[in-house]
C-alpha cells in the first residue's frame, strides 16, 4: 500500500472550479441530445414490438412451408449442424454451433481511494491510497500510470482469444441465417483432458480442464496465461425472423426497425416479445437517469465557483456546495423531466402533455418552498415602556 498527499491552492481551485463551467455546458448540452433520441428510440421499439407482435405467425419447423413466404415467422426446435469447429492454434475439434478460445494474463490491478479535506484559507489537501492485488483478465491492465511505477504488466498477449461459428445451422427443415446464427448463446464450458492435449506433446499445464502457461495453477506470476474454451452444443432455440425460402431475412417494420431474434430454449411468440419490450423499458430508464445524472453534474459545475469561492471557510463551503448541489439537482430533474415530455409531445403527444404537466407541478411547488423560506418574519412589537 502507498499513499500520495498532494496540495491545491485556494487560487488554483477557483481557476479549476470556472474551467469546469465550460464543461457543465458541454455536459447539459449532451444530456439533452441523450433524452430526446432516447426517448425517440424508446418509442420507435414499442412501435416495432407491437407491429412484431401483432404480424408474428407460429409455424412448424420440421416441415417446410412455402405459403409462409414473406411472413414473420415463430418457430422453436432444435438447431443442428454437421460442422466441425476447430481452434486454429491448439487443434480441438468439435461438433458444435460455437467455440470459443478464452484467454487470461495474470496481473497487476491497481485500486485508488481519494479522501479530500478543505483547510482554512481554501485550500485542499487530497490523500490518495494506492492498493495492489492480482487477477486474472481477459483485456490488458495498462500499468505505464500506476502510482508503483515498479509494477509493471505485459503489453500483450502471447495467446489470442478467438471464436468460431457454425455456417450451415438447421432448424427442423429450414437453414438459420448468418444473423439468427449470431446471436444464439447456450454456452457451457468445454474441459480439455489429457487425451487431447497430452502432456508430452505440449508446454502447457493442465488443470481441471484449463491450460496454464507459466508456473501453473497454484502459484501464478504475473504474465502467466491461461486458456479454456466454451461451447455451444446442438439445443433447442425459439425465433422470430420472416421466411424466405427454407432460410430466413429480418424482417423490416413501417419504420424501418428490424425483427430477428433468437432466444435459447422453448419460447412462446408471446414470451420472446414480452422479453424484448421488458428490455427496451430497462435501456429507456436506464439511459433517462444517465442523461439526468449527465445533466445534474452539468449544472453542479456551472454552480461549483460559488462554493469554491466560499471555501475560504470550510464550514461555508460545504454549506454552500451543499445548496448549490440542491439547486443543480432540482434543475437538472425538472428540465430533465421537460426534455422527456418535449419528446414525448414530438412521438406521443398525450403523454407528453402529462409528464410536462408533472415537470410544470414539481417546478411551481419547489419554487414556492424556496420562496417561503425566504420570507423575513416581522419583528416582535415593542410595548410602551420597554426598550426596543
Amino acid at each position: 500500500m502507498s499513499t500520495r498527499v498532494t496540495t491545491q491552492s485556494y487560487g488554483s481551485k477557483i481557476g479549476d472550479s470556472f474551467k469546469g463551467v465550460i464543461f457543465g455546458f458541454f455536459a447539459i448540452i449532451g444530456s439533452i441530445v441523450l433524452l430526446w433520441f432516447n426517448e425517440g428510440n424508446s418509442v420507435k421499439e414499442i412501435r416495432k414490438i407491437a407491429e412484431g407482435k401483432k404480424n408474428t405467425v407460429s409455424v412448424d419447423a420440421s416441415v417446410y412451408s412455402p405459403e409462409n413466404e414473406g411472413l414473420l415467422v415463430h418457430m422453436t426446435g432444435m438447431a443442428e449442424t454437421d460442422d466441425l469447429l476447430s481452434d486454429n492454434e491448439f487443434g480441438f475439434e468439435v461438433n458444435a454451433l460455437k467455440f470459443k478460445k478464452v484467454v487470461e494474463m495474470y496481473q497487476y490491478k491497481e485500486n485508488k481511494k481519494t479522501e479530500t479535506k478543505d483547510n482554512v484559507g481554501g485550500s485542499t489537501t487530497t490523500t490518495e491510497t494506492f492498493t495492489y492485488e492480482e487477477v486474472w483478465s481477459e483485456s490488458l491492465i495498462n500499468s505505464d500510470g500506476f502510482y508503483e511505477s515498479w509494477r509493471k504488466n505485459p503489453k500483450d498477449f502471447e495467446h489470442r482469444a478467438a471464436s468460431y461459428q457454425a455456417k450451415s445451422v438447421r432448424l427442423g427443415e429450414y437453414e438459420l441465417s448468418e444473423g439468427l446464427i449470431s446471436q444464439i448463446g447456450g454456452f457451457e464450458n468445454y474441459y480439455v483432458t489429457e487425451e487431447i492435449y497430452p502432456a508430452e506433446s505440449n508446454n502447457g499445464i493442465l488443470s481441471s480442464g484449463v491450460i496454464y502457461f507459466g508456473s501453473g495453477s497454484k502459484n501464478p506470476q504475473i504474465g502467466d496465461e491461461r486458456v479454456s474454451f466454451k461451447v455451444s452444443y446442438p439445443h433447442n432455440i425459439s425465433i422470430v425472423s420472416q421466411q424466405q425460402g427454407n432460410s430466413f431475412v429480418p424482417y423490416v417494420t413501417e419504420n424501418g426497425r428490424t425483427i430477428e431474434l433468437v432466444y435459447d430454449g422453448i419460447k412462446t411468440a408471446e414470451e420472446i416479445f414480452a422479453s424484448e419490450a421488458s428490455k427496451n423499458s430497462w435501456l429507456t430508464w436506464i439511459l433517462r437517469l444517465v442523461g439526468f445524472v449527465l445533466m445534474y453534474v452539468g449544472f453542479a459545475a456551472i454552480l461549483k465557483p460559488i462554493s469554491t469561492v466560499g471555501s475560504v471557510l470550510p464550514l461555508l463551503g460545504n454549506v454552500l456546495q451543499a445548496g448549490t448541489n440542491l439547486i443543480a439537482g432540482l434543475i437538472a430533474f425538472v428540465l430533465s423531466f421537460t426534455v422527456i415530455a418535449l419528446a414525448w409531445i414530438f412521438y406521443r403527444p398525450i403523454l407528453g402533455i402529462s409528464l410536462l404537466l408533472v415537470a410544470g407541478a414539481t417546478f411551481y411547488f419547489g419554487r414556492k418552498h424556496f420562496a417561503k423560506d425566504e420570507e423575513v418574519k416581522p419583528a416582535p412589537a415593542v410595548e410602551d415602556g420597554e426598550e426596543a
